[in-house]
């Protein structure tokens, strides 16, 4: 530990020396000459093919070769140098001109530290149990969980295995009194960390609670390789709850995934899925896509999403929400956060399983296409994997369209030749664009320039049904700059 410095220390002006930072200022610093490059040869391993990468304006660096990590500048001078955190804070305080301040962390923050790790252990050892006992041979519930998992939601066992999905049974109350008897974490602990519930809120004892975290199929959430929290689906489809979350459940919001491993770093260059559901994200995963943002419901793009989102750089966002009226309408209050890097990938509408239950999302329609598969005689190897084939062909076609939707849409409409029809087409036509340009004004009144003005198409008649839409949406004003510009 640096010298002076006891573990219990803060540093109150850390922030302020984040912001002053810049990685190719600390690689100056430690001898590297990057040459104005966002992509280098990483200094931490030695390698011929660059794999460190720059970025979030010069804040962040990510090495997606042999060390598999990344941070912030003091990460970075602390693992190149061989030193504590302290010592490189203290290096580049000095290298920004700004002295670290310390100071005592309080008996409170001390108490909130305490209290954090032990949940984060106590998730780590659940999310191993559920691990295991959804894999255990030796229980009914397992094998139903399995069932529902495997067969009903077709989900890759590979990837159940690469994602640490589990099953969390009906009961397992005398684990987590076991974890309390240990010292592991207190019995109001669990319960404010939803793990338990209890008959007596004024008094919680070891024989009133019980399981409130029970018969779900578990996903952890892992943020800079710590679980904070963990996702549970209910296979009961009378369930009053269909999904639940314990663990910190006012910090994380959906899980973000790329390749084998949930997704910590950034995406410039490349593009970001964000789609609704853990096993919509799955489906879309085992069809072969990477960079993906699983979220819990429409309401789950909040600031620090936005913020997350924004740190990760990437250049394109394909929006795709649940092929129902909620979901249209929150993809272009989304679309509107999200600037211009946001496209709305268009829903799949009036489609059919064979009970006449109509499609709604991504993994019924796989699951839907893989039973049409098996009714033609495929074997299951066989079926699976011309699923695979088709909802990804869908998919890219229907993300091609995204970006192409207003061209789309405008010959379709250009091309109706019978006045009413053209007439009753133009509110369709003016929706896909409002939606499109994320409600931009100076976007909209460009399209109505260039495509409307010039087929005599009144401007009066263009602005009501922009009114219109933007009634429907809720959305706030447009302000040039907001979002991810």
């Amino acid at each position: 530990m640096f010298k002076g410095v006891n573990p219990l220390t803060k540093i109150r002006n850390i922030e302020q020396i984040k912001a002053k930072t810049n990685i190719h200022l600390i690689l100056e610093y430690l001898g590297i000459d990057t040459q104005g490059q966002k992509m280098i040869c990483c200094p931490l391993h030695g390698e011929k093919t660059p794999s460190f990468s720059i970025y979030n304006e010069g804040k962040n660096w990510t090495c997606f070769g042999e060390c598999n990590t990344g941070g912030d500048g003091i990460k970075l001078v602390q693992l190149y140098k061989g030193i504590s955190y302290y010592e490189a804070v203290q290096e580049v305080g000095n290298l920004v001109g700004i002295q670290p301040e310390f100071s005592n962390i309080s008996e409170a923050e001390l108490a909130e530290m305490q209290s954090r790790s032990r949940i984060e252990k106590v998730l780590e050892k659940l999310n191993d149990y559920f691990r295991e006992n959804l894999w255990a041979t030796i229980s009914t519930d397992s094998d139903k969980a399995r069932d529902y998992l495997f067969s009903e939601r077709l989900v890759d066992r590979e990837l159940a295995h690469i994602y640490e999905i589990g099953y969390a049974p009906w009961d397992y109350t005398d684990i987590l009194i076991e974890m309390v008897e240990n010292g592991d974490i207190t019995l109001e602990e669990l319960i404010e960390f939803r793990l338990l519930g209890t008959k007596d809120i004024e008094i919680p004892t070891r024989t009133n609670v019980y399981c409130t975290f029970k018969n779900r199929i578990t996903i952890p959430v892992i943020e800079n390789g710590r679980i904070i929290g963990i996702i549970g689906r209910d296979i009961d489809k009378d369930a009053v709850s269909k999904y639940m979350k314990i663990g910190y459940t006012d910090y994380w919001d959906g899980i973000v995934w790329r390749g084998g491993e949930q997704l910590e770093g950034h995406l410039e260059g490349h593009v970001l899925h964000i789609i609704e559901g853990q096993f919509d994200a799955l489906t879309v995963k085992q069809c072969g896509i990477d960079n993906i943002w699983s979220v819990n419901g429409v309401h789950s793009l909040t600031p620090r999403v936005v913020e997350k989102i924004k740190k990760m750089s990437p250049d394109k966002i394909y929006i795709h929400l649940d092929w129902d009226s909620t979901g249209e309408k929150a993809e272009t209050q989304w679309a509107e956060k999200l600037g211009h890097r946001g496209y709305i990938v268009p829903s799949i509408n009036g489609l059919k399983d064979n009970n006449g239950k109509e499609i709604k999302d991504i993994n019924r329609l796989f699951s839907f296409l893989y039973e049409q598969e098996k009714a033609n005689g495929s074997d299951d190897e066989t079926a699976f994997s011309n699923t695979i084939d088709m909802v990804l062909t869908n998919l890219q076609s229907r993300i091609e369209k995204a970006e192409n939707l207003i061209d789309i849409e405008f010959s379709k409409w250009e091309s109706i030749e019978d006045e009413i029809l053209k007439a009753e087409g133009l509110e369709r036509l003016i929706e896909v664009v409002y939606k499109q340009y994320s409600g931009n004004p100076e976007m909209l009144s460009l399209f109505y320039e260039k495509q409307l003005k010039p087929l005599k198409i009144g401007k009066g008649n263009f602005d009501k049904y922009i009114k219109k839409f933007e009634k429907e949406v809720n959305l706030v004003p447009y302000k040039h700059g907001q979002g991810l510009e």
